[in-house]
């Protein structure tokens, strides 16, 4: 019996995905849109309290290699489940941005 085709879209979120170490208390969740532009956004997630969506390279290879790197270098959003949380995540690097549902388009996402 043969196996279908995966979609390439998929086939490249299993290769960002799998067996990828975060750092201690962050895990990947999921990806969060469709590559576009060059770019896709993975939400990577600490504990239950937030969400945070890296815009990464569509490449997985180049995906994986960032979300490996310094935290300091991802181009990130983060989100907190909690409304009345004002404060970052504590793994947040100061160029990192707070998640503006209004603002939110060019992610193509809204938080889950």
């Amino acid at each position: 019996m043969r196996r279908a085709a995966e979609e390439p879209s998929l086939a490249d979120e299993r290769l960002i995905l799998n067996d990828l170490t975060l750092p201690r208390g962050l895990f990947a969740a999921r990806p969060r849109s469709r590559p576009r532009d060059g770019r896709r956004v993975i939400e990577v997630r600490q504990g239950e309290d937030y969400q945070i969506f890296v815009t990464v390279p569509a490449d997985p290879v180049q995906a994986r290699a960032v979300l490996s790197g310094p935290l300091e270098r991802w181009d990130a959003e983060w989100f907190s489940n909690r409304g009345w949380v004002e404060e970052p995540p504590s793994c947040a690097a100061p160029i990192w941005r707070r998640h503006n549902l209004e603002t939110a388009s060019h992610l193509g996402l809204t938080p889950a």
